[in-house]
């Protein structure tokens, strides 16, 4: 930014002050050289006032740029420039800036004797040397006293001395009232809330945030601050969707006004937004921008919560050796800040780092210094932290007794705070040392609980995304209540596997968050899952995609340089977090429902993973069989991996050579497959056979192979890769006995099947071809000959504005060219338009309700790379509102998917979607027999 030179010489100083103050929220330490110059100059002009003014101006400047040391003795020199010019007043005032640095610095000892000597001075009505405070008048001293206090309490508070906090705060208000100081006793209200709020005081703390809120509405500047403090207190007592409504008023303020406030500062509150919904890759890319501005610049304090926050998002996306690193970091600086309260929390999660890694014996020795440290400090909430992960650690170390003892702990001191996330946490513990100990009835209550309060919780997020990442670290308890009514059966020798599957589609509901249409807005079009909230934000966003379609177009190039595709995908990363964070998520409330409990008159298999092995469900008209083991989970995944190569070996064009080799090299695995995962239960599919009326080995002839007998698959986890219709029995694949259809819950199923289809008959087709993909223009025209009321748009036409505009109410839309899966990152997956990538999370703002989507595409009906249910385009589409969703589990043959889509669109007329798309496989099947040409595509949701 090009800025006008100070002038030196000009007489009208109040313009090139002006100048520099403006500077401030953008450029600190520009402003800071400014103030230098022009205090220089006034000094030679003879404005010694001026000068010492300007002087404690520039500290500020040198404050917000990071250089607090700097900034004590500039304040220092502006002190003695004040007092040397018959200012004393103003030169006791300079304290409370000198008490805020040092503050920041963690001498928090010094900081109070600063305030301290301030309320002497007043109090006596002279300075050192017994100077008289003449330039202050009687209101003035009683708001430099009330300031003083308030500094005061602030040093107590981060002594974590919560009772002289208190105190102090609370003469600080008398002061502001007494002076009739709004603001200053808005200013007070909000610490003193703080103060509550580490207590585990929460009512009163609320009660004290309001207080601030309303005494600070009409300076936006300073309602920021209790803005925060109100979003921590919702995230701290689990109301997610509270906190980001308060964070997004926070944002707009923030987006109206030139504001002064640090990197450091707009980096810690959006990470702990982050962190609190499981965003673990925005998190960490925002305490590193904090922790980076932080380092070496004497905010010690600041500094900590970076590194805290750092190790926190590492410890839980798996990085735990490099948590253990950032943690230490953090307890070493709050330790030298005398920040105890905050020092009890870093090490609490240090000590569950220390028990991830497999140190039992450390984590407990960790965890029993966090307990010392909380009790010391008063700090509630992480005693009962404190005392929990010390259970754990015991447990983990084989001390069942300590972990019962220290659990007991926790219970105790929850009590005074009543908290429902620590409740939830204390309930989880509870059911494993139950089921340490075998009482399993204990267990099941605790399960029981735990499981209602994280349903509440997830409840008010609607988003399908930030659901998703909420649930993340809390499926343990769900997936352990399968574990009970499995042993339940077992014990029993219960055919009746009803009770399972009520808890397998209890967890699948947790994983998936909301698959629901979101409401509509006023004027009929979808609420979106985010909105920008300033035009910074909107440029952000627009330069990132820009360079994102670039990388994207990079990533899908035949890669010899594997360093050179690395490199693309870690920008990919950045540029995909820079996007998430411009964006302001914002949610509403959902209620989630009942599990349904009725059983699909379709022949279904549900399917589950516990304790690494592969379980199957069997539903139909008789009701649930089962549950079955039928495999171990790294046999599956092993095989699937195998696939995985020689699909896209096939696809890179290295192995048409040996095309018959490889076909019956893929048919074997699939025949693996088969015996891990089919035969086990082929009695059960015969029995369900039967009940339909049809032939036992159901579709052998031609005649018959458009009555197949409908099968409804709902995957878990890995099992989502896996395409069932192409597992092989030694003689047919499933394709050629079953109508197979993907759902990615029972539950789901059922409500797709009763979702009413559009009233327009209207179809959408979009064919982005380029030289890689030249079948797609012969695949467009291809499909629309089979359709009525049909608008093609081939080429340059096939914008992303095209598919925004047009998609919302047709009955089909049909988008051919590329797709790309971000397997670390399934939400950015996307698919390539004429003019750009679309993105996953941009179809969540398509009304898409009843439509049958095709994505003929590249692995678009990938989940994640972990396998842990349908993510990516597939979760974007079906949240969006489609009926069905035809998609490619592995990269597609240009010219055969082409062939496959022509063929499906001749059978749709008399056909539903999974029977066309089985009808074009069978078609397919005789003429490209490799299960890489014929298979790719999987039908998802109603049938």
């Amino acid at each position: 930014m090009v800025r006008p030179a100070v002038s030196l010489t000009s007489t009208d100083w109040s313009a090139a002050i002006a100048a520099a103050r403006a500077l401030l929220g953008t450029d600190a330490l520009a402003a800071a050289a400014d103030f230098h110059r022009l205090a220089d100059a006034v000094f030679a002009a003879g404005d010694d006032a001026l000068a010492a003014r300007l002087t404690y101006l520039r500290a500020q400047a040198t404050a917000a740029s990071g250089d607090v040391a700097a900034a004590v003795s500039l304040v220092d020199e502006a002190r003695n420039r004040l007092a040397a010019t018959d200012q004393p007043g103003a030169a006791l005032r300079t304290g409370l800036g000198r008490a805020h640095l040092l503050n920041e610095m963690g001498r928090h000892d010094e900081a109070a004797g600063e305030c301290e000597a301030i309320i002497r001075a007043v109090a006596g009505g002279v300075i050192a040397g017994g100077v008289s405070l003449g330039d202050l008048d009687e209101p003035a001293r009683s708001a430099l006293a009330a300031d003083a206090y308030q500094n005061l309490g602030l040093c107590h508070e981060l002594r974590a001395d919560w009772s002289a906090a208190l105190e102090a705060y609370g003469r600080a208000e008398s002061l502001h009232r007494s002076v009739g100081d709004d603001r200053g006793r808005g200013e007070v209200a909000n610490n003193r809330a703080a103060v509550l709020l580490a207590v585990g005081r929460i009512t009163e703390a609320e009660e004290a945030f309001g207080e601030a809120t309303a005494a600070l509405a009409d300076d936006p500047a300073l309602l920021l601050h209790p803005l925060a403090g109100l979003a921590e207190l919702r995230l701290t007592t689990g109301d997610f969707q509270g906190a980001l409504v308060v964070l997004g008023r926070a944002s707009e303020l923030v987006a109206g006004l030139d504001l002064p406030l640090t990197d450091s500062d707009r980096s810690l509150a959006a990470a702990r937004a982050y962190e609190a919904l499981n965003l673990h890759v925005e998190a960490l890319a925002a305490y590193q921008e904090a922790a980076a501005f932080c380092a070496g610049s004497g905010l010690v304090v600041k500094h900590a919560r970076a590194e805290w926050g750092r190790g926190r998002v590492l410890l839980a996306s798996g990085a735990t050796e490099a948590s253990i690193e950032a943690l230490g970091t953090a307890i070493e600086l709050f330790r030298s800040a005398g920040q105890r309260q905050l020092l009890a929390g870093a090490l609490v999660d240090r000590a569950a780092a220390w028990r991830e890694l497999g140190h039992p014996n450390e984590a407990l020795r960790t965890a029993t210094e966090a307990s010392v440290a909380a009790e010391a400090a008063g700090a509630v909430v992480e005693e009962v932290r404190a005392e929990a992960e010390r259970a754990m650690s015991a447990l983990a170390g084989g001390a069942a007794d300590l972990a019962e003892v220290a659990l007991g702990a926790a219970r105790q001191a929850e009590d005074r705070v009543r908290i429902a996330p620590l409740q939830l946490a204390l309930d989880a513990l509870d059911a494993r040392l139950a089921l340490h100990s075998g009482d399993l009835g204990r267990a099941r209550a605790s399960l029981e609980r735990a499981a209602a309060g994280i349903e509440r919780a997830g409840a008010a997020i609607a988003d399908v995304v930030l659901g998703r990442r909420f649930a993340h670290d809390k499926i343990d308890v769900f997936d352990a209540l399968i574990g009970l009514e499995v042993a339940a059966a077992a014990d029993g020798g219960d055919v009746d596997g009803t009770p399972v599957h009520l808890a397998v589609e209890r967890a699948r509901r947790q994983r998936l968050g909301s698959l629901r249409r979101r409401p509509t807005a006023t004027d009929g079009t979808a609420a979106t899952t985010g909105r920008f909230v300033s035009p910074t934000d909107v440029a952000v966003a627009v330069s990132a995609q820009r360079e994102l379609d670039a990388v994207y177009a990079a990533m899908l190039r035949p890669a010899d340089d594997l360093a050179a595709l690395d490199h693309l995908r870690r920008r990919a990363t950045q540029l995909e977090s820079e996007i998430s964070r411009a964006r302001l998520t914002v949610v509403a409330d959902a209620e989630a429902g009942a599990i349904d409990a009725s059983t699909p008159a379709i022949m279904t298999l549900n399917w589950f993973v516990l304790d690494a092995v592969v379980y199957v469900l069997v539903g139909g008209v008789s009701g649930w069989v089962g549950p079955v083991a039928v495999g171990r989970l790294d046999a599956v995944i092993d095989a699937v991996e195998r696939l995985d190569i020689q699909w896209q070996h096939l696809h890179d064009g290295f192995a048409d050579r040996h095309l018959d080799r490889l076909t019956r090299r893929a048919t074997s695995v699939l025949g693996e497959l088969y015996d891990l995962l089919i035969r086990p239960i082929a009695g059960l599919l015969e029995t369900g056979l039967l009940d339909t009326g049809l032939p036992e080995n159901g579709l052998v002839t031609p005649s018959v192979e458009r009555q197949a007998v409908p099968l409804v698959v709902s995957p878990s986890g890995v099992l989502h890769r896996v395409p069932f219709h192409a597992l092989f029995d030694g003689e047919r694949f499933l394709v050629e006995r079953f109508d197979l259809s993907i759902t990615p819950s029972v539950g789901d199923f059922l409500t797709r099947e009763q979702t009413k289809e559009p009233a327009s008959a209207r179809a959408l087709v979009l064919g982005a071809a380029d030289e890689t993909t030249p079948a797609v223009w012969r695949e467009a025209h291809a499909v629309v000959r089979h359709l009525s009321h049909v608008t093609l748009h081939n080429g340059v036409n096939a914008t992303a504005q095209t598919l925004r505009a047009e998609a919302p109410g047709a009955a089909i839309v049909h988008i051919a060219g590329h797709a790309l899966f971000r397997r670390d990152n399934p939400m950015f997956s996307s698919v390539r338009l004429a003019d750009r990538w679309f993105l996953a999370h941009e179809f969540l703002d398509l009304d898409l309700s009843g439509a049958l989507v095709v994505l003929s595409a590249c692995e678009s009906a990938r989940g994640d790379g972990h396998g842990e249910e349908v993510a990516g385009l597939t979760r974007a589409i079906l949240g969006a509102g489609a009926r069905t969703l035809v998609a490619s589990l592995w990269p597609a043959d240009d010219e055969a998917t082409a062939d496959l889509m022509g063929s499906f669109y001749s059978h749709l007329s008399t056909l539903g979607p999974s029977a066309a798309l089985r009808a074009a496989q069978l078609d397919l099947i005789t003429r490209r027999p490799h299960p890489y040409h014929w298979a790719p595509f999987v039908s998802i949701g109603g049938r």
